[in-house]
């Protein structure tokens, strides 16, 4: 199964590397634009929801929306550097520096998550009163942002997961997790913010928690299709079976013996040729 997801990666990433530039670009480019829209609509949905609690509520939302972005901002950079060196790496054919990358990325990204996530949580008060709010705003506002300030250290992980997809060249799967993680916040942010059955009514922190829990199904989905698509590159196996070998995508290819993944490169490289005709 591994080797067979691992071939998938690749005949992904062979697909931005053949055919017409125009017809490539857009393929990579709408499903990335759905996937950032879906990034940003969190706070958007929180909006919607807490509009009904008051003034002060949306107020404190969207304060805390504000100081959520920040961390986002900061982890562009992050993201950017990650897509450089893995495409950089798939592009020569470099499967398990690539692998390599990828995983000392999510590394960084964890640890970088912790210098952002810290000030963040214990700093609240002080940011919310920095940046303007007062009375009401402040109370409800800090609670908001300690809980999306913990939250970091997943939405982190979940931006740098998406840039490896992105990277090598299967942007659907990013866009269809994240747009799945904001229908789940969209169910979970009325039950916890009004409560429902046993689950009390958390107001403005119940919105939070919605989203921090959305982003966290999307990185359990994000770690278990990383984990099948990376792990067959990586020096060791679990299993003791030894690596894929790296010289190559057409190496990778002719060394696959399982019949699915066969039937699956045939189908997609005969597309491809297709496409290259025509």
């Amino acid at each position: 199964m591994e080797e067979a997801a691992a071939i998938q990666t690749q005949l992904a990433a062979s697909e931005v590397t053949e055919g017409k530039i125009i017809r490539t670009a857009w393929r990579q480019a709408w499903p990335m634009t759905v996937a950032q829209f879906a990034s940003a609509a969190y706070t958007l949905v929180d909006m919607f929801f807490v509009g009904k609690l008051g003034r002060d509520a949306i107020a404190a939302v969207a304060l805390g929306g504000i100081v959520d972005n920040v961390s986002w901002i900061i982890m562009t950079g992050v993201v950017i550097a990650n897509k450089v060196f893995i495409s950089r790496e798939i592009g020569a054919g470099r499967w398990k520096e690539a692998a390599h990358s990828s995983y000392q990325s999510l590394l960084f990204g964890f640890v970088l998550s912790l210098f952002v996530a810290i000030p963040c949580f214990f700093l609240a008060r002080e940011t919310l009163i920095v940046m303007g709010a007062q009375g009401e705003v402040v109370t409800q506002g800090l609670g908001y942002l300690q809980i999306l300030s913990l939250g970091v250290l997943v939405s982190f992980q979940v931006q740098v997961a998406r840039s490896i997809f992105e990277a090598v060249g299967d942007p659907k799967i990013p866009m269809k997790i994240l747009v799945v993680s904001n229908i789940l916040n969209a169910i979970l942010a009325p039950a916890l913010i009004w409560g429902v059955g046993i689950i009390p009514a958390l107001g403005v922190n119940g919105a939070a928690l919605a989203v921090v829990l959305a982003r966290l199904f999307a990185l359990g989905w994000f770690m278990i299709l990383l984990r099948r698509r990376l792990r067959p590159y990586l020096p060791v196996h679990a299993t003791g079976s030894p690596p894929l070998p790296s010289e190559g995508r057409g190496s990778d290819l002719r060394d696959a013996s399982h019949e699915n993944c066969s039937r699956l490169r045939h189908r997609r490289l005969g597309r491809l040729r297709g496409g290259s005709a025509n």
